[in-house]
């Protein structure tokens, strides 16, 4: 585990083997220590895997507020201060907007993308539902504890920075990718399972993507979550080493 200074802020990130890089980046409200068993695992099958903190979150520095673009500049600056020159870029939920708009404005620094549970712009029922998944004063004892697991103890605070984040116009209007995602030029990955409904992650935001990036490919995992990479490791994994070998 490593901190490093980012655009004035202090950044946590892992960084794991050797090879082709990969990045992961987490969703709304949450960090990166999720994926470390698939990081691991990939780690061990020729992939260099970098795991950051989104600004604000997790273990990076806990901000109130953020420019816009902080997440798409922070990690560009992430890579360049690791060397990294290229790397696939992975998403999940709010994972997969900064992956694809960070493809969108550096096309030259990406070998392609994975969006899991892709979220194309910032829909009314997906809004509500995460809106009102960020009340520190509701939220269930089991999201209280993982909050605490994934942020500390200042976690309430975390929670309300992010709805606030979240809900800035400008923001939701800077990861609205349902026209910019016409010009991606970089091989792009959906993935999704098809069991759950799912207002936050329509399919209809994965076949919408698929349709609007030219060239996209879309894998459904039958009968499975939303979002597979936790939840279908074997499968992700064998999808993200096809996915590689391919671009």
């Amino acid at each position: 585990m490593s901190v490093l200074k980012i655009n004035e802020f202090d950044h946590y990130y892992e960084d794991l083997g050797d090879g082709i890089p990969i990045v992961m980046l987490h969703g709304a409200a949450g960090s990166g220590a999720g994926f470390l068993p698939i990081a691991t695992e990939l780690s061990k099958e020729g992939f260099r895997v970098i795991v950051p903190d989104f600004r604000s979150m997790g273990r990076s520095e806990h901000v109130a507020k953020i420019p816009p673009s902080a997440w798409v500049d922070d990690l560009l600056s992430l890579m360049d201060a690791l060397q990294v020159d290229k790397a696939i870029i992975h998403g999940v939920s709010l994972g997969s907007r900064v992956a694809l708009r960070f493809a969108l404005d550096n096309a030259d620094r990406t070998l392609g993308c994975i969006l899991d549970a892709a979220i194309i712009a910032n829909d009314p029922a997906g809004n509500a539902q995460l809106n009102r998944g960020f009340n520190p004063e509701t939220i269930p004892q089991e999201r209280k504890d993982a909050a605490i697991r994934q942020h500390g103890e200042d976690w309430a605070v975390v929670l309300q920075n992010f709805f606030n984040i979240r809900n800035e116009p400008e923001l939701q209007e800077f990861y609205n990718l349902r026209e910019r995602a016409k010009t991606c030029n970089v091989p792009v990955l959906i993935t999704r399972g098809d069991n759950v409904p799912d207002p936050v992650h329509p399919l209809d935001h994965s076949i919408e993507l698929l349709k609007t990036i030219p060239d996209a490919q879309l894998a459904i995992y039958p009968n499975g979550q939303s979002q597979i990479t936790n939840a279908s490791p074997e499968f992700f994994k064998d999808l993200v080493k096809k996915f590689s070998a391919g671009i």
